[in-house]
């Protein structure tokens, strides 16, 4: 993704993590990660159906209040230039 495809309140995968930007300054963003656990090692060698299922098994549910901020009840990670071009939208 590129910086100006971030929206706040937006879900994105970068790795093996589902993230939601919660913030764009000039020239980073800031995400809280909502993945809990990682996607297993196997999924990653499987068709793209069977890694998509994968993801939405891996990706729980998280208490609506987590999402409510600022301030966030879970920790803000910053994303840079080089960090945006591994995310891809949802």
């Amino acid at each position: 993704m590129i910086y100006s495809e971030f929206q706040v309140g937006q879900k994105f995968r970068c790795g093996s993590k589902v993230w939601m930007c919660t913030d764009k300054g000039t020239r980073i963003i800031t995400a809280i990660c909502l993945t809990v656990c990682r996607t297993n090692d196997w999924a990653r060698n499987l068709d793209e159906d069977i890694q998509e299922r994968a993801w939405e098994r891996k990706t729980p549910e998280v208490d609506p209040s987590w999402l409510k901020g600022p301030p966030y009840a879970l920790a803000e990670h910053v994303f840079d230039e080089n960090d945006q071009k591994g995310c891809e939208s949802l």
